[in-house]
């Protein structure tokens, strides 16, 4: 048995105090998880985006509630007014402009949230580009391969023998 204690740098659950033969569970997603619906309880307004993402398929039933029950995934609007009522009940002071804060992101709709992550996913892209010395133009005339004004999967694993240095996640997001 062991007292945990909520860390928030990094986020997760520390150890207080522990029993003689106590060991901790090999799973340290569960504990990010738990910790994760904590600061949710506790109205916490920051989070990265890592966080965001995370936080909004636990919410939203957890990783296998669209294999498991499609239908009963939580309503966004249903996950705000829960973080509002937490909200409201917190004695110290928030700022009143919760909407421009990063926990904001958790009470979108599904097209809405999909379009974000487009979005983001071509800034960094671009940023990544520039940060090689590439305009986007001169780009995707590298990366497209066989010239028929399509950018590919597979031209997009050429990419690396490029040089440009987009990282793996960033190629699988596009």
């Amino acid at each position: 048995v062991a007292l945990r204690v909520l860390r928030r740098d990094p986020l997760g659950l520390g150890v207080l105090e522990s029993s003689r033969n106590w060991e901790p569970a090999p799973f340290k997603w569960q504990a990010s998880a738990l910790a994760q619906c904590c600061l949710f309880l506790d109205a916490e307004m920051q989070y990265s985006s890592k966080d965001i993402q995370s936080l909004r398929e636990l919410l939203r039933g957890g990783p296998l509630a669209s294999v498991v029950a499609p239908r009963k995934l939580a309503n966004p609007d249903a996950i705000r007014d829960f973080w509002l009522a937490s909200y409201a009940v917190r004695r110290r002071p928030q700022p009143a402009l919760w909407m421009e804060q990063p926990v904001a992101r958790l009470f979108v709709g599904d097209d809405e949230h999909l379009r974000a992550k487009h979005e983001a996913t071509l800034r960094e892209a671009y940023a990544r580009l520039l940060e090689a010395g590439l305009m986007p133009e001169a780009a995707f005339r590298l990366l497209d391969q066989d010239h028929d004004g399509v950018v590919h999967a597979g031209d997009l694993r050429a990419s690396r023998a490029l040089g440009l240095g987009l990282p793996e996640e960033l190629l699988l997001h596009l």
